[in-house]
C-alpha cells in the first residue's frame, strides 16, 4: 500500500494527514438527507467546585443516561482559548422534526422540565457558576466524514470558527464542499464536519470540527496540502480556492480555536453522535 504524506495548511492552523490511496471514509452526509443540528451550552464552575460537580454529573448520567433507550448527552473540558476550563455539555445529531418532537422532552427545541432536568437542576445545578446561552448548530450537508469506527467516542475535538461576509454563504458552503472531498478522500483517523451557527449567536459564524484520538493523526505544522486538494477536485483548484476564501470570509475577523477533552464519565456520547 503506498502511503504519501502531506502537510495541510487552511487558515491560521496546519493539520497533518497521512494520506492512504484507496480509503475513504465510513460516511458523508448530502443534500437530500435531513438537516441535522447539534445543540450546546457552555458550563462555567469555580475552581472549587470543579470535582463535586463531576461527581454530581457522573451520577446523573448513571441514574439516567445509562441504558440504550436514554438520552444522550456528551460533556467535554475545553483545554484552551478564552473559555479554557469551561465545560461543554450538549447533543446532536438530530433533524428539526426531533427538536419539535422529541423522544425526550429534556431535548426538544423547548426543553421541557422532566425527572431528567429536574435532577439537573437540584442536584447540578447549584455547583454551576454559570450555564451561559445554548447554542443550535447546523450541520452543513456534504460535509460530514466518519473516518472513525461507528460508536467510538474521540478523545478530543478541535473546533474552528470563522465568520463570513453577509450574502456569501452558497459560496462558502460550496468550498467546504470541496475541502471536505479532499478529507474524505484522505481516510484519516478521524471524524469532521462543518456547521453555521443557526441559534444563539451570529448567524454568519461556521464552525469546522475535527474529532480524533492521538495528536499524531492531525500533527500540528507544516505545508499547504495543495496536492491533496488538487488531487480530490482538480488541477489548479486550490489556488483558485484560497483566492475565493479571502473574498468570503470577513476580514480582520477573529478565527477562534479551542480543543475539548471530552469527560466520557459525564455523559454517553461525543460530539456529532
Amino acid at each position: 500500500m503506498h502511503q504519501t504524506k502531506i502537510y495541510l495548511a487552511y487558515g491560521s492552523i496546519s493539520f497533518f494527514f497521512m494520506f492512504v490511496t484507496g480509503l475513504h471514509g465510513q460516511s458523508e452526509t448530502t443534500k437530500s438527507d435531513p438537516l441535522k443540528f447539534h445543540l450546546v451550552r457552555f458550563i462555567e464552575v469555580e475552581s472549587e467546585n470543579v470535582e463535586e460537580f463531576k461527581i454530581a454529573a457522573q451520577e446523573k448520567t448513571k441514574t439516567f443516561n445509562s441504558g440504550n433507550q436514554t438520552s444522550r448527552w456528551w460533556t467535554y473540558r475545553i483545554s484552551d482559548g478564552k473559555r479554557s476550563g469551561q465545560f461543554a455539555r450538549g447533543f446532536g445529531d438530530v433533524t428539526a422534526k426531533q427538536l419539535d418532537h422529541p423522544k425526550f422532552p429534556v431535548q426538544g427545541l423547548v426543553p421541557e422540565t422532566d425527572d431528567e432536568a429536574k435532577y439537573w437542576i437540584e442536584k447540578v445545578a447549584p455547583l454551576q457558576k454559570s450555564s451561559g446561552n445554548r447554542e443550535v448548530w447546523q450541520e452543513i450537508q456534504g460535509t460530514r466524514y466518519r473516518g472513525l469506527p461507528a460508536g467510538h467516542h474521540p478523545k478530543f475535538v478541535l473546533h474552528r470558527r470563522w465568520k463570513m461576509l453577509p450574502g456569501m454563504y452558497q459560496k462558502l458552503e460550496n468550498q467546504y464542499s470541496m475541502f471536505s472531498n479532499a478529507i474524505r478522500k484522505s481516510g484519516i483517523k478521524a471524524n469532521w464536519t462543518v456547521t453555521r451557527l443557526h441559534m444563539g449567536g451570529d448567524f454568519m459564524t461556521y464552525q469546522e470540527s475535527l474529532s480524533f484520538d492521538r495528536l499524531s493523526d492531525t500533527l500540528l505544522g507544516g505545508d499547504v496540502w495543495q496536492a491533496a486538494f488538487e488531487d480530490a477536485n482538480g488541477e489548479g483548484s486550490w489556488k483558485k480556492h484560497l483566492e475565493e476564501h479571502a473574498k468570503i470570509m470577513q476580514p480582520n475577523a477573529e478565527v477562534i480555536a479551542e480543543l475539548w477533552t471530552l469527560q466520557p464519565n459525564l455523559g454517553n456520547s461525543s460530539f456529532g453522535q
